[in-house]
């Protein structure tokens, strides 16, 4: 029994065992098939390939922006200002009075279009009453003749009191001249005599300098002396002489009288230059003193008539501005007369030209109405538009165009628009002006706005509607092309895979040549109608791949023109990506392929 219970035990423990031993052995499997053949494919890049024929046609490159239809109005306008003058001074109680008198406006009689209506050149608008035409003209008339004899008016009084100021002005000028020539010439006789008394001074000065220095000649001096010595020894001699002795008496007498001439001579002499001096002195002295009193009266005189002067002047002065005053208020009354009567014989031809022959207004442009100010019955009192409309060519639409692309788009360039309210509709627009100026000095992206002018029939269009502008920078005709995404760059070279005879797909080289950026021109490779795949990486989950048979593996295409398997179908678990094969036919490595004995455990164990 013991050796039973213990046989049981050991049956359980190698059961346990051997479920053990196959849950590992299933992950093993599981990890080793996932490993060799599903890692290996989910890491391969996949593709989807959509079908698309070659087209032929035309391709163009542009810029596209979006932007609102404006409207560029014009208007019939009404330009007299008549003002309502005061009839108080005319007699109110005169019922024979002219009708005509009270009608101070120009009256609507009859209004011939409608908002929302297409007008021509040339066609009625309004209708005016006779009888306003009429009253209105004369008004105007009158108005007219009497700024005519206003201006004349005042030009006669301009020329009168232009002489009377130029008179005015000529004394008060002539006043000031005086006083300045008398004030100028009694200087210049004060001056004059002022300079022949420094000249006189200038006179004695030198007389006084040469009776000096012949006072200082040393000559004379000696000559004083030796005649002073002669007149003593003659003197003495004179008196010593016996006057008994007449002879001798007479010949001393003779020498004590010429040596006493010598001696008064020569002191005379120095006597007269002494005088000389003192005479000289006192009259550079008096002099001096006529000059002092000579200035002083001058500058008494100078400043009586240097006041007398100014007050000329400023009175010439003041003569002057109340002449420019007086001139330039005739000048501003004649040009006021001017400009009075040259606005009455505008507001004249401006009525002549606004009613015409026959008082109907007409329109000058063909366009759109777009308001109508006025009924039947209304005066036209306030100048303005009494009818505006838009012209055919003044229908436009602005955009803001980045700087990136401004500079491809040139004034008179033509462009394609589309309004959103009219997709199937494709208008022709050319770009009539476009701005130098950014829209905003502080946006991330500087934009431009360009204008541009829609041509061709407007009549479904208004204004505010959003319009799509596409410009055609570059363009092809007639080509064949395909979609970009079509073509593969492969060492600079351009392929494409396209349906061989037997539905494969096959990639073949081509020359391509414009694009517009969706699509590119085929130059050669392919004809008109072929079928080309555009090639899409995609990610899915196995049950996906497997299921949608259009998945392909990155690299199985080598331009052989063979098949790409898309069953989604995995490999034989004896193929590998290099080519060899599972030892054993794919078993297990050692005993055959087969699974082993795991009756005693683990190997090993």
């Amino acid at each position: 029994m013991i050796g039973r219970l213990k046989e049981r035990l050991k049956s359980k423990k190698f059961l346990r065992k051997f479920l053990l031993a196959a849950i590992v052995l299933t992950a093993l499997i599981a990890a080793s098939i996932y490993t060799v053949f599903i890692k290996p494919r989910l890491s391969e890049d996949r593709y989807i390939y959509k079908e698309e024929q070659v087209q032929r046609g035309d391709l163009i490159l542009g810029i596209m922006e979006s932007g609102n239809i404006t409207l560029d109005e014009s208007s019939i306008n009404y330009t007299l200002e008549l003002e309502d003058e005061d009839d108080d001074d005319e007699d109110s109680d005169d019922e024979d009075g002219d009708e005509e008198e009270t009608i101070k406006y120009l009256e609507i009689e009859d209004v011939y279009a409608v908002s929302g209506q297409h007008i021509k050149e040339g066609d009625e608008l309004f209708k005016l009453t006779e009888k306003s035409v009429e009253a209105v003209g004369k008004r105007l008339n009158t108005l007219y003749t009497e700024t005519q004899i206003a201006l004349s008016e005042a030009e006669t009084e301009y020329k009168i009191e232009l002489l009377t100021a130029k008179g005015t002005y000529d004394t008060s000028i002539l006043e000031a001249n005086k006083a300045k020539s008398s004030y100028n010439s009694s200087r210049s006789m004060t001056e004059e005599s002022v300079n022949i008394l420094s000249a006189d001074i200038k006179v004695l000065e030198a007389d006084i300098a040469y009776a000096q220095e012949q006072l200082e000649d040393e000559d004379l001096w000696e000559s004083l002396d030796d005649a002073q010595t002669e007149y003593t020894q003659a003197l003495n001699i004179y008196e010593d002489t016996d006057v008994h002795n007449a002879t001798a008496y007479a010949s001393n007498y003779a020498d004590y009288k010429s040596a006493r001439e010598q001696l008064d001579m020569i002191q005379g002499q120095i006597d007269e230059l002494n005088q000389t001096i003192e005479d000289s002195e006192k009259s550079i002295t008096e002099k001096q003193k006529d000059i002092a009193a000579a200035q002083s009266g001058l500058e008494v005189e100078g400043l009586t008539n240097k006041g007398a002067y100014n007050n000329a002047v400023v009175g010439g002065e003041l003569a002057e501005d109340i002449y420019s005053y007086t001139v330039n208020s005739l000048k501003e009354a004649v040009a006021s007369a001017q400009a009075d009567m040259d606005e009455a014989a505008q507001n004249l031809e401006d009525f002549q030209s606004f009613v015409g022959e026959d008082g109907i207004i007409y329109a000058d442009g063909s366009g759109v109405v777009t308001s109508v100010s006025y009924k039947a019955g209304d005066d036209l009192i306030a100048a303005g538009a009494i009818l505006s409309y838009v012209k055919e060519d003044a229908y436009a639409v602005t955009i803001d165009v980045s700087e990136e692309d401004v500079s491809a788009i040139a004034v008179g360039d033509t462009v394609d628009i589309v309004m959103a309210a009219y997709p199937d509709e494709v208008y022709e627009g050319t770009v009539d002006s476009i701005t130098t100026t950014a829209t905003s000095d502080y946006a991330s992206t500087i934009s431009y706005p360009v204008t541009i002018k829609i041509e061709g029939d407007i009549s479904l269009l208004f204004g505010g509607m959003t319009a799509d502008v596409t410009f055609v920078t570059d363009s092809v005709s007639d080509v064949l092309y395909i979609s970009k995404k079509a073509v593969q760059e492969i060492d600079g070279k351009s392929y494409v895979y396209t349906k061989g005879q037997t539905g494969n797909k096959k990639l073949i080289e081509v020359e391509t040549g414009f694009s517009d950026g969706t699509n590119v021109e085929i130059v050669s490779g392919l004809s008109e109608g072929d079928i080309v795949y555009i090639e899409s990486k995609v990610s899915a989950s196995d049950e996906e791949l497997s299921e949608s048979g259009i998945i392909e593996q990155s690299g199985s295409g080598d331009g052989s023109g063979q098949e790409m398997s898309g069953d989604g179908s995995m490999p034989d678990a004896g193929d590998f990506s290099g080519g060899e094969n599972m030892q054993n036919g794919g078993g297990f490595p050692g005993n055959g392929g087969n699974m082993p004995d795991m009756s005693g455990g683990f190997p090993g164990n």
